[in-house]
């Protein structure tokens, strides 16, 4: 190419590449990483995805009794229709990757030869064009992606779990199962001996041949009871052996029995802190299902934010450069202006905007199916666990354990019928009695095992009442800049239940030093960030966003915690994402010595490659649903512009101080302080540093740096 054309295109070529950097990794690892975090939180069991499933057992010998952690663990790893969904992981992240690509510049080059040697010289044409209508549409396309990405991480989060309900029930199938068929036994053996008895005092004439008859019938029926429950037995184990991915595994072992049951003088039971108000609130903030739909619904609505900007379709910049037949050069821009007559875009909006109210209704949907479910779990539940302590302890009279009531009774019937007390027909209604009152009992334990494990699954995993706005009252004991996060108000309540008037004040907590708070303004009005004491509030007014920094603001909900002291370090250059930092935060926080069990602070300062924000702008007129709330916010983004951040982590607080879907909230401020808001997605230059509010020196920190 003529090295004028080449000159002509630098600048163009420049450009292009500036709006295309940052992009992201190709990598599915954090997002991995970020999936089985969740479950290892919810389940307490850990998800080795990142290697190979294997082709024999690690966790159990495939002979010994089998725990349920044993089948959990070996089913995380190697079943198959889990390890499918998380290749699915790796599919979004490669959408995000592809979103922001921009599409490859067109190079037509012309070349015409004359007809004869007297119609003059050769014709040479090039032209390079560069369509822009993506340069606009890209940080839309990338928000879609990354909620889409978000929502099938949290989806794979969610599968997993269910696994994990899965076989916890076939395990308790198994384990009641073996039980059901000891009790069985036990009574074929006694009705036999019976059986012997009586066949002797008919021998002796003490007894009738209907009295024989009727005993072998009652051990014919035993044995075919104990057929039955051989059956169901053989094929559990098989549903549980292709649950952890060995369908063709011996099933030649036994469930490891712990017998918890009657070391208690109780049947477990929920815990007393879980209502069924309490559950209902686990369904909004923690279960998983939900949360992924409501990432689909802001891809949805991004999608038909790109579509708005989407009018001009084809709009194209280049270079042209032409050699005519006397050999004269020149050289110029062109413009490809879509005229749109024909198309303007309106049907891909319309078509976009009832996606978009179908994503809304189908999180609504599922929201109320959860709840529903959740519900009815509770139920089940509570009733089951009832239902069992009951007829152990108050069923056929007394109020003594029914094992220990019934074997007095099967002890006595022998010594009974010899003091002529009773027939040998009542004895045989004692073994009977036994066998019935066992077995019952034996089935009501394994509903109540069953409906705890399914009321886990329906509240999102983990069945413990959220924390509440008391918990998030600091000890007598706590000291200035101690580096412990406190709360007020519900992010949660603040937006499904309208409360969002002002918690606190932020004049009142800056009165001690080294404040780190975000949050929204009081009426859903703004976002608060406030970094060391240093207030920037972001409000959107008219669409329009504008910055001041004052401390005179109430907030509907807030986070805050006071430091004077953090522990830095690079951020590693893999971690660039709001994906990748929520991978990384709890082992880069464990590192440094924080406790990744209770709430924490961090920081971040570098240059943003590119950040995507929001700023509420709440209309005092619009209801309290999730719609309203998604309408209320005003988008920005920004890009090669240095940043600091504020964020909070929190693997139990999701609805509370962070969002439903995700375990961290972020705002951040721009280096100039002209503008702030709450982080929706970010790319980081390389160099940037990540520090983490920890104690000051004396109170168990041995290493630290400013955190001014």
């Amino acid at each position: 190419m003529p090295r004028r054309l080449t000159h002509a295109l630098a600048p163009l070529t420049a450009a292009i590449f500036l709006a295309a950097g940052g992009c992201a990794s190709l990598n599915p690892k954090p997002d991995i990483d970020r999936a089985a975090a969740t479950v290892r939180e919810r389940s307490g069991y850990a998800a080795d995805w990142t290697a190979p499933w294997s082709d024999r057992f690690e966790a159990w010998d495939g002979i010994s009794p089998l725990a349920a952690d044993q089948a959990i663990v070996t089913a995380l790893k190697n079943n198959r229709r889990i390890r499918a969904d998380v290749e699915s992981i790796a599919a979004g992240r490669a959408d995000l990757v592809q979103a922001g690509l921009l599409p490859n510049p067109v190079v037509s080059l012309t070349l015409r030869f004359p007809f004869d040697p007297v119609s003059g010289g050769s014709f040479v044409g090039a032209q390079a064009v560069q369509t822009l209508t993506a340069l606009w549409l890209r940080d839309g396309k990338i928000k879609a992606a990354d909620a889409r990405l978000n929502s099938t991480v949290i989806d794979v989060s969610d599968k997993a779990l269910r696994l994990v309900a899965d076989v916890k029930g076939s395990h308790a199938k198994i384990l009641y199962g073996q039980r059901g068929v000891t009790i069985t036994e036990t009574s074929i053996h006694a009705a036999k001996q019976l059986v012997e008895k009586i066949e002797k005092q008919r021998e002796a004439g003490a007894a009738t041949q209907l009295a024989v008859n009727r005993a072998r019938q009652q051990v014919v029926t035993l044995e075919e009871e104990l057929r039955r429950q051989r059956r169901e037995l053989a094929k559990e184990r098989r549903r549980i052996l292709e649950l952890m991915g060995f369908a063709s595994a011996a099933d030649g072992w036994s469930a490891a029995d712990a017998a918890a049951e009657e070391a208690s003088d109780h049947e477990p039971t929920p815990p007393p802190s879980i209502t069924e108000d309490v559950v209902i609130r686990l369904v909004t903030t923690q279960r998983l299902d939900v949360a992924a739909s409501r990432a689909l619904v802001e891809a949805s609505a991004a999608d038909l934010s790109v579509e708005e900007r989407n009018r001009l379709k084809d709009l194209g910049l280049g270079v042209d450069f032409e050699r005519d037949v006397d050999g004269k050069m020149t050289i110029g821009p062109t413009l490809d202006v879509p005229i749109p007559i024909f198309d303007s875009n309106q049907a891909q909006i319309a078509k976009a905007g009832s996606l978009a109210r179908t994503a809304l209704a189908t999180h609504e949907a599922i929201l109320q199916k959860g709840i529903r479910e959740a519900r009815t779990a509770y139920i089940d539940a509570t009733e089951a666990a009832i239902a069992a302590d009951e007829f152990r302890h108050s069923t056929l009279g007394g109020r003594e354990n029914l094992s220990q009531r019934l074997h007095f009774n099967e002890q006595n019937a022998g010594a009974a019928f010899q003091a002529g007390e009773i027939t040998l027909i009542d004895w045989l209604d004692v073994l009977r009695e036994r066998q019935s009152a066992m077995q019952t009992l034996n089935d009501l334990r394994l509903d109540a095992a069953l409906a705890r494990i399914e009321l886990e699954y329906a509240v999102g995993g983990r069945l413990e009442a959220p924390p509440t706005d008391s918990d998030a009252a600091g000890p007598p004991s706590a000291t200035p800049d101690d580096a412990k996060v406190f709360w007020v108000g519900e992010q949660h309540k603040a937006v499904h239940d309208g409360d969002f008037g002002a918690k606190v004040r932020l004049a009142d907590l800056a009165r001690q030093p080294h404040l780190f708070a975000i949050g929204p303004l009081a009426g859903l009005k703004g976002e608060i960030t406030v970094i060391d004491g240093q207030a920037a509030i972001a409000t959107g007014e008219g669409g329009a966003i504008q910055t001041a920094s004052s401390l005179d603001h109430g907030a509907a909900f807030l986070v805050y915690t006071h430091a004077a002291t953090w522990k830095a370090a690079p951020l590693p250059g893999s971690v660039r994402t709001v994906a990748d930092l929520e991978a990384y935060l709890p082992e880069a926080a464990k590192a440094a010595g924080v406790n990744i069990e209770a709430p924490f602070a961090f920081r971040i300062e570098g240059r943003a490659e590119s950040l995507a924000y929001h700023v509420l702008n709440r209309p005092d007129d619009a209801p309290a649903t999730f719609e309203a709330h998604e309408k209320s916010k005003v988008h920005a983004s920004f890009a090669g512009v240095p940043v600091r951040m504020i964020g909070f982590y929190s693997t139990r607080h999701r609805g509370v101080f962070t969002p439903g879907d995700s375990d961290l909230h972020v705002h951040f401020v721009t280096g100039d302080g002209t503008a702030a808001g709450h982080v929706e997605s970010f790319e980081v230059a390389p160099g940037a540093t990540l520090s983490f509010a920890i104690p000051p020196l004396g109170n168990g920190s041995k290493e630290s740096s400013s955190g001014r």
